[in-house]
């Protein structure tokens, strides 16, 4: 939302957007229903452009393949188009300050392809994917489902659906409550 605020709604990056990006927004909500569908290819994209947080802004090249992620930063539009920018290679180094740069040149835009439906994901067991968020407001993303610390979830694990408590969220594992016991899950890299 601070990126939504802080960023794209200000005219000095629609400015910016306009010229030289195309923008493709794509929401992964936590509380909404989605039709099985929207809910494989949201997966399909999250693993697709490694999205293991939010928020997360994948750059990709004209030819649709990806050559770098940012996110929020503070400070407002300036520092987010720096990022952009050293991410996608475009220096201003030698522009006047009273002039925009010439845009990138692209050589053609991808066409647009609908994603297929994925063969869906069969877990064979709890696993926590990611953690995202400051310390006091921490998101877990187990399976494929995204967990605060207080909410309940069934999680599909094999052929059925587990329900699962978010007792507590740390920097690097997360502690669940599971048939009436405390499990633990950590990251696969800590």
């Amino acid at each position: 939302m601070r990126l939504k605020s802080e960023v794209f709604d200000q005219s000095e990056f629609r400015s910016y957007a306009n010229g030289h990006l195309i923008l493709v927004e794509v929401d992964f909500p936590r509380r909404s229903a989605l039709s099985p569908a929207q809910k494989e290819a949201n997966e399909q994209l999250a693993q697709k452009y490694g999205i293991h947080g939010f928020p997360t802004v994948v750059v990709l090249n004209p030819a649709g393949e990806r050559i770098g992620t940012t996110g929020y930063h503070e400070g407002g539009p300036k520092p987010f188009i720096e990022s952009i920018e050293r991410i996608a290679g475009i220096k201003r180094s030698n522009t006047p300050a009273n002039r925009e740069p010439d845009p990138p040149v692209i050589a053609h835009a991808p066409e647009f392809v609908p994603i297929p439906p994925a063969t869906p994901i069969r877990y064979e067991q709890l696993a926590l994917k990611g953690i995202s968020g400051a310390a006091n407001r921490r998101v877990a993303l187990i399976n494929n489902e995204t967990l605060m610390v207080g909410e309940t979830a069934k999680i599909k694990v094999k052929d059925t659906k587990i329900e699962v408590t978010c007792k507590e969220i740390r920097a690097n594992s997360v502690l669940l409550m599971v048939d009436g016991k405390i499990l633990e899950l950590k990251l696969a890299h800590f």
